[in-house]
């Protein structure tokens, strides 16, 4: 469940932020290693579109040149195949083993229930990444509903943040 809240990370921080003045996104999205989509739906909330625009200041600084890189962007992709990978190739027995902790555990309930919240609303946080970058890309907000793959190929395939949108 960790590489979800780093999708939103990588996805809300550089372009997902709230209009100047309004609520700071890095919060949100920092609890949301511990509670997932619980942490960022009064976020989505309080979100304040447009997004800021960004400042060269702050494209050198580590969140930022962390969050838009592609070796991460690749690390997040390789990760995300790899659990999709393993999950497709278990056989029926390890998912009968899973329902029945569904049924009888409430964290692996709770666990699955944001896991599907999370998928879900990455969709509108992939759209809104494209729009603000400008980009021709619409043809993975599709692809972007493919459980944790979708967002993660975004990640790897989209452009840099477009030179109009980046103040000196």
């Amino acid at each position: 469940m960790g590489l979800l809240p780093l999708i939103y990370a990588m996805l809300l921080i550089p372009t997902g932020r709230s209009a100047k003045g309004g609520v700071p996104v890095w919060p949100f999205s920092l609890v949301s290693f511990f509670t997932g989509v619980f942490a960022l739906l009064p976020y989505f909330g309080l979100w304040n579109p447009p997004p800021p625009r960004v400042t060269k200041q702050e494209l050198s600084t580590w969140p930022l040149v962390v969050l838009e890189s592609k070796i991460l962007s690749f690390f997040v992709a390789a990760c995300a195949l790899g659990l999709a990978a393993k999950a497709a190739l278990s056989n029926s027995e390890s998912w009968s083993q899973y329902f029945g902790f569904f049924r009888e555990s409430r964290f692996i309930h709770v666990m699955s229930i944001d896991f599907v919240l999370l998928n879900l609303l990455v969709v509108f946080w992939v759209f809104n990444d494209i729009t603000f970058r400008r980009s021709n890309n619409s043809w993975l907000i599709p692809v972007s509903i493919i459980p944790l793959v979708g967002p993660a190929l975004y990640l790897l395939l989209r452009p840099g943040l477009p030179p109009q949108m980046v103040d000196e």
